[in-house]
């Protein structure tokens, strides 16, 4: 028989519809109140880590950890959606997954499936999955150890990657390198009215995050006289394991930015008003991203219209043509003091060459110093370039008047033949001598 109540003295009878949903009532109750696990899921999860002495981190153990503290998340989200501390838990998982790039490294551990139990308890794994190294160990540069240099300095003078020196105009903003991980560009304006020689007077440096899981975008910039010691958002490293970083060696003066997963360093110095770059990069990094038509003055040099003859002011006796082409108004030093005052910072060939041409031009003695920091750049970025180069600290001055074809007195300049010449002139002279004697051998004899 059904149950009764009891009313006024009558037993009453529930309905069928009543029954069903106190029976629903209690069902909902039930599972309310006996299935949201989530809490043990938490508890799971920092007993693995205890227990297997896991630390937080980009690795493969840490990543497994949150993985199944996720999983098992997930698996209590039907009965435990409306409960606070789920979605608490929920997003501390998501956090930690992103700050630790999990899903990177899970995705490229193992094609498994997801290890949890069939409660949403958490399972062992029964075997280690192949993974990627950490990111600390992927942001380690795997590529060739060699070098290529690139060096900007004074009015200015550039040095590319493949070695070429020249001495440029570029006035304005003009870019250095620019590839699929760096860009780098500068800021030259004229260093003395009159003079189409101009000089550096603001850097900036782009780490293209996008390209890369090891940093995130940076932007670096130095003016004159404000030779930031970090990042423009105030950050100095970027990166695991700090992969990118800005070291100030002497505060104002010297700063260098280190990009450890390509393995390169640029080097910014103010000397007296302006700037002086130097770049070190491997030669297989340098057209990583790069189509072959941009502009890249470490790459490609100046265009031919932005070149300065340099070496036709500080060989030409008056300077007359230099001054005719616009380079320099009038010579701010004399050649032979600015040759001495080169000579005492110990810079050799090229960085020789450009020193002078500043002092002549300008008559600032800080280029002698910017050529020398220029110079110490190299030797130290890149030693094996040193080696090659001539330990020279004298003016090419019969080289580039060979290569103007007129010499000082406005004659043809004959000294690349005159060995040829004189050869000829002894060659005539001994013929006329033999035939001399033969001549005489064969005249009569007077009796």
């Amino acid at each position: 028989m059904g149950m009764r109540l009891v009313n006024s003295g009558k037993a009453v009878t529930p309905s069928p519809s009543f029954i069903r949903a106190t029976i629903l009532v209690l069902t909902l109750l039930i599972v309310s109140c006996g299935c949201c696990n989530v809490e043990q899921c938490w508890t799971q999860y920092t007993r693995r880590l205890s227990d297997d002495n896991i630390s937080s981190g980009p690795t493969r153990p840490y990543c497994a950890a949150v993985r199944m503290l996720s999983e098992c998340i997930r698996s209590s989200a039907r009965s435990c959606r409306g409960d606070l501390l789920y979605h608490t838990y929920s997003t501390m998982a998501l956090k930690k997954n992103n700050e630790n790039n999990c899903s990177y490294i899970v995705l490229h551990a193992s094609s498994s499936p997801p290890v949890t139990g069939t409660g949403g308890g958490l399972v062992p794994l029964t075997r280690p999955p192949k993974v990627r190294p950490p990111l600390s160990q992927q942001c380690a540069y795997h590529g060739r150890h060699e070098y290529r240099h690139c060096t900007l300095f004074g009015d200015p003078h550039l040095r590319t990657f493949t070695n070429e020196e020249m001495t440029c105009k570029v006035s304005g903003a003009w870019p250095l390198v620019d590839n699929a991980y760096l860009a780098v560009q500068v800021t030259n304006e004229a260093v003395v009215e009159g003079s189409k020689a101009t000089a550096t007077t603001k850097v900036t440096i782009i780490i293209k995050g996008g390209s890369t899981l090891c940093s995130t975008h940076k932007t670096y910039e130095a003016q004159v006289d404000n030779l930031p010691a970090a990042f423009i958002d105030g950050t100095q490293v970027s990166g695991p394991d700090r992969s990118v970083r800005v070291k100030e060696k002497e505060v104002g003066e010297h700063v260098e930015i280190h990009i450890r997963y390509i393995s390169t360093t640029i080097v910014v110095r103010q000397v007296g008003r302006y700037l002086t770059l130097a770049i070190r990069m491997p030669k297989d990094v340098l057209h990583q991203g790069v189509s072959g038509d941009e502009l890249q003055l470490c790459v490609t040099g100046c265009p031919a219209l932005e070149h300065i003859d340099y070496k036709e002011l500080l060989t030409s006796p008056e300077y007359g043509s230099s001054m005719e082409r616009g380079v320099v108004s009038a010579t701010a030093m004399s050649r032979d003091e600015a040759v001495d005052k080169c000579r005492q910072y110990s810079v050799t060939d090229f960085y020789f060459d450009s020193c002078v041409f500043d002092l002549m031009t300008t008559g600032d003695t800080s280029f002698s110093q910017a050529a020398s920091k220029a110079m110490h750049d190299l030797q130290s970025l890149n030693p094996d370039v040193v080696a090659s180069m001539e330990n020279r600290t004298d003016l090419p001055v019969a080289s580039v008047n060979s290569d103007a074809g007129l010499g000082s007195n406005n004659l043809p300049d004959l000294s690349s033949n005159g060995a040829n010449v004189s050869n000829g002139h002894q060659t005539l002279l001994l013929l006329s001598l033999l035939l001399l004697v033969v001549t005489v051998l064969r005249l009569p004899v007077a009796t």
